[in-house]
């Protein structure tokens, strides 16, 4: 009786199948989840409403659908479409003066490191 390895009894077919299917489970672990914008940025708290109106900017044309998703997605109970409408519309001139003011007011540019040694190039050779 001989005792053969489990990759010699699959044979060459076999070990490039079990290849194949591990490189698509770390394919589709790591490579192909989707990027998405996170909501939180340190220090400040979302609101519910940054977070229904940043879900409604995805999108060109909002439908009752989409509206109902997206507040049921941020935990926000709809009373009626044309106050949404209306609300969003003040949201985004808000997220536009935002934007008007950081591009007036930008935060400076942090002071570089002074390097510690003025000639940076080694002197080997006198």
């Amino acid at each position: 009786m001989e005792r053969f390895s489990v990759l010699q009894r699959m044979g060459f077919l076999g070990v490039i199948a079990l290849l194949l299917l591990a490189g698509a489970g770390v394919y589709t672990f790591f490579l192909a989840t989707p990027k998405e914008k996170a909501f939180y940025t340190p220090g400040v708290v979302p609101s519910r409403d940054d977070c229904f109106y940043g879900k409604l900017a995805q999108f060109k044309n909002v439908t009752r659908q989409i509206l109902f998703a997206a507040a049921q997605e941020c935990e926000i109970e709809v009373q009626s479409v044309e106050g949404h409408e209306q609300r969003r519309q003040e949201w985004m001139e808000r997220q536009a003066e935002r934007e008007r003011q950081r591009a007036l007011n930008p935060d400076p540019a942090p002071v570089a490191d002074e390097p510690k040694e003025k000639d940076t190039l080694r002197r080997v050779w006198r």
